[in-house]
């Protein structure tokens, strides 16, 4: 049963390290505009939440080594960084500005 489940796992895992790379992909590429950070954070986040919550039943499913577990956990911290990311970019100067012209 558990060596069935690690194939699903490592397939997972790869849908989350894609996932975490085109959420960072989007996060700098709306960096300098002054209304795409809050606009894809919202879309980024729950993104990275899904990605990240897909493996971790197959993870248990399959006992899985503890390099498994590892390769999940560091992607977990690299979605938390690109969250973070995007965040600072949302609270940026030029940013601020921009929505605070819009709310006026």
């Amino acid at each position: 049963m558990a060596s069935a489940v690690l194939p699903l796992t490592r397939a997972l895992t790869g849908v989350q390290a894609v996932a975490n790379l085109a959420c960072a992909v989007l996060v700098r590429r709306h960096r300098h505009d002054a209304t795409g950070p809050p606009r894809c954070l919202h879309r980024t986040a729950a993104v990275l939440l899904i990605a990240c919550a897909l493996p971790v039943p197959a993870l248990l499913a399959a006992a899985a080594p503890v390099a498994a577990w590892a390769g999940w956990g560091a992607l977990f911290i690299a979605d938390a960084l690109v969250y973070a990311t995007g965040d600072t970019y949302r609270d940026t100067p030029a940013t601020r500005t921009a929505h605070q012209e819009g709310r006026t």
